[in-house]
């Protein structure tokens, strides 16, 4: 799966020909492989984040804007260099795929996560 989505360009690993398998993902790096898995094609767009004018992955960021695959803070930030939650993955997948939500869910079967996650 590593070498298909480098083949893809999809994901492009690191320097040294290393991919770092082991390493968290930044939300920037994140929105990256999203916005090439997405062909979004490099739109211009604005965005309210105070954070990334002069960020690598900005254009990537606002493609995750303009799609609304994924969102910044109340705080009119991105946080492009942060982690990426578990949780915040999983949004942004089920954005990518159009997965909808699952309403009849009553209880989560996980102990760590609240009925109105």
């Amino acid at each position: 799966m590593i070498n298909l989505v480098q083949k893809e360009g999809i994901m492009t690993g690191h320097e040294f020909n290393q991919f770092r398998p082991n390493e968290f993902v930044t939300r920037a790096q994140f929105a990256t492989v999203a916005d090439r898995w997405s062909d979004h094609m490099g739109k211009d767009i604005t965005t309210p984040y105070t954070d990334i004018s002069h960020h690598w992955a900005m254009s990537s960021i606002q493609a995750m804007y303009d799609l609304g695959w994924m969102s910044g803070f109340n705080d009119n930030t991105f946080r492009p260099n942060e982690n990426m939650t578990r949780a915040q993955a999983v949004k942004v997948l089920n954005q990518m795929f159009d997965r909808p939500l699952i309403s009849n869910v009553l209880k989560s079967k996980w102990t760590d996560i609240p009925n109105s996650h």
